[in-house]
């Protein structure tokens, strides 16, 4: 057993039945009451420590926005299986298309272990209730497991 079998990687089958690469998915969940309550907490200096400028201005205070952002940079953090040791929250970004598909951009460290993980590319989708905001996040990478550093 590999190191990285803990890690809930799913084999790709290519073409000749090899391994062409690997999926990982990471998902997180957060309660809007609360999230709520740690930004009246904790205050604006909570949010400017977790959202990039951009992610706070698109969010407008709006807490369910600002939520399913905070989970998508969880979901990433189980997707790169460090949790988020290794790299800052300001590292991770959900930024919208013009239609308002959300999409990420990793800058600094968390892109680094991203080319780390020889991950190609990253789905992201979003979600909330009235009471909760969750992510979900799927990366592919275009090694198999037993290939990617510990």
């Amino acid at each position: 057993m590999s190191a990285l079998s803990s890690f809930s990687w799913t084999d790709l089958a290519g073409a000749d039945g090899g391994v062409a690469g690997t999926v990982r998915a990471g998902v997180d969940r957060v309660d809007l009451d609360e999230f709520r309550r740690t930004i009246e907490t904790a205050g604006q200096a909570f949010v400017e420590r977790v959202f990039t400028p951009r992610e706070i201005a698109f969010c407008n205070g709006r807490v369910a926005r600002l939520a399913t952002r905070f989970a998508a940079k969880e979901a990433v953090a189980k997707v790169f299986g460090t949790g988020i040791r290794g790299f800052g929250w300001l590292d991770v970004e959900v930024v919208s298309s013009p239609a308002g598909e959300p999409d990420l951009r990793l800058h600094g460290r968390a892109r680094d272990r991203a080319r780390d993980l020889h991950i190609s590319s990253l789905a992201l989708s979003l979600s909330h209730t009235t009471t909760t905001a969750e992510a979900f996040v799927v990366a592919l990478c275009a090694t198999a497991p037993e290939e990617l550093p510990g």
